[in-house]
């Protein structure tokens, strides 16, 4: 059954593993990553394969397991398996397969073919129409393989699909990224070079949709006043929160007697006695948007 074909591939790869023999231990892994069946079965929590196939999908402790073993042995272990995944990717690319290209990742996830794979399956999809699954197949490639893929132009590149999809705030939140991770990265449009800011700038309709507006506070001053107090004292550090108000019309002093409160636009105190607390000045904050 599946369970016994598994527990006999890991097991034994475990051996070859101890005993330095990775080449075999890869052949085992790569076996479960070429059947659908194996690399698709979940270990159930009690299953006797626990300790072999940890919680997840076979087929990602076996990719998690090859990984281990070039980042041991080097990659030149897995170059048999680098030359078959390419001309799978050739293949399928050539066809406009996108089931075929979809096979190159599950099968040889350690490949340098897969995440060129996943791109261009995103390519099919957009070709024929479907820009938001395109999209969609982009995003997995940029966080899949983050240390294979040109990040700044995939960035890009899943901008313009969700653009294409009518998903504009999509759109530009993914270029808010590029501009904040490569803010120096540079693009082609139109046949200008520019910035990822500028380039985002042509989605400026979708901004207040997207981020939350810029708080508009007026000073309530109307003209200048001063306060003497008697004793030690402290004005309230202000807290704005997440979202600031405009109705900051007041301020707070620390005395000996307690905490008091005016009025910012006149001075005028707008409590008839001090409000008591047991706590430092250093550990209070103020706010008057509740």
């Amino acid at each position: 059954d599946t369970e016994s074909n598994l527990r006999y591939r890991f097991v034994f790869a475990e051996q070859f593993e101890r005993y330095h023999q990775p080449d075999r231990a890869l052949r085992l892994y790569q076996q479960v990553l070429r059947d659908r069946t194996l690399r698709e079965w979940t270990n159930p929590p009690s299953g006797a394969a626990s300790r072999m196939v940890d919680a997840a999908r076979a087929g990602t402790t076996a990719q998690t397991r090859i990984a281990k073993l070039l980042e041991q042995n080097g990659r030149n272990l897995y170059a048999p398996y680098e030359t078959e995944a390419a001309q799978w990717l050739s293949s399928g690319r050539a066809a406009g397969d996108e089931a075929a290209l979809r096979q190159v990742v599950e099968t040889f996830p350690n490949s340098e073919a897969a995440p060129r794979a996943l791109i261009a399956c995103g390519e099919v999809l957009a070709r024929a129409g479907r820009a938001e699954a395109a999209a969609r197949q982009f995003a997995q490639a940029y966080h899949r393989y983050p240390k294979q893929v040109d990040r700044p132009a995939l960035l890009r590149k899943i901008a313009d699909t969700f653009e294409q999809a009518g998903m504009v705030e999509h759109a530009y939140r993914w270029l808010t990224k590029a501009v904040r991770e490569y803010p120096t990265a540079m693009v082609e449009h139109n046949g200008r070079s520019m910035g990822m800011a500028q380039y985002r700038d042509r989605l400026a309709a979708a901004r207040e949709r997207v981020e939350p507006a810029r708080p508009k506070i007026t000073l309530p001053l109307n003209h200048s006043y001063e306060r003497e107090f008697e004793g030690n004292l402290s004005l309230l550090t202000p807290w704005f929160g997440e979202e600031p108000t405009s109705r900051w019309s007041r301020f707070y002093v620390y005395t000996s007697a307690g905490i008091r409160a005016f009025d910012a636009r006149d001075g005028r105190e707008l409590w008839s006695e001090p409000t008591a607390v047991q706590s430092n000045a250093e550990l209070l904050i103020a706010r008057s948007d509740v």
